[in-house]
């Protein structure tokens, strides 16, 4: 075989080896070098989203801490009835609203297992009149924006020819000694 092989044998066989490199050359350039920089691009990518998320979840941590640190401050240290009467009848005379009573009702329905360990609730009903819906408003809003923590519970209005009246109840929070 090496006897027949002769000049035109050698180009053809480095033409198809020089044609060979020719095909992996512009491969490589056409095909696997985009898909590198895809790769490199997609990687970076994944870095930015990975320190964007480490980012929100120390910022979320730190909310939530902060949260945490807001409510405590807010919860009385002990119960104390006497101090919600005080403080609702001020945001009521504040608003024009006249409370014909308020009672303290227990947990209804409320299981202590809902709060966080150490913080404990009571339940009041409380029964107002206003002479008109801004001033029901007005004290609603005052109890929502109280600067002690609590929840309404229900609300029920009734509009009458002369006044209105409200009755709610609401939880308010303290902590456990």
């Amino acid at each position: 075989m090496i006897k027949d092989w002769s000049k035109k044998h050698t180009f053809i066989l480095v033409g198809l080896i020089v044609a060979g490199f020719i095909v992996y050359g512009i491969s490589y350039v056409v095909i696997i070098n985009p898909l590198k920089a895809e790769l490199n691009a997609v990687e970076k990518q994944e870095d930015m989203y990975d320190k964007q998320l480490n980012k929100l979840e120390e910022q979320l941590n730190r909310n939530l801490e902060q949260d945490d640190k807001n409510i405590t401050v807010q919860l009385p240290k002990q119960k104390a009835p006497d101090n919600t009467l005080r403080h609702i009848q001020k945001l009521a005379t504040s608003s024009n609203v006249m409370i014909l009573s308020l009672q303290f009702v227990g947990l209804e329905g409320q299981s202590e297992k809902d709060l966080p360990v150490g913080v404990n609730s009571d339940n009041y009903s409380l029964e107002a009149t206003a002479n008109n819906l801004d001033e029901m408003n007005t004290f609603l809003i005052a109890m929502q924006n109280s600067e002690n923590l609590l929840t309404i519970d229900t609300i029920n209005l009734d509009k009458n020819k002369n006044d209105i009246n409200l009755t709610v109840t609401y939880t308010t929070y303290y902590t456990a000694d």
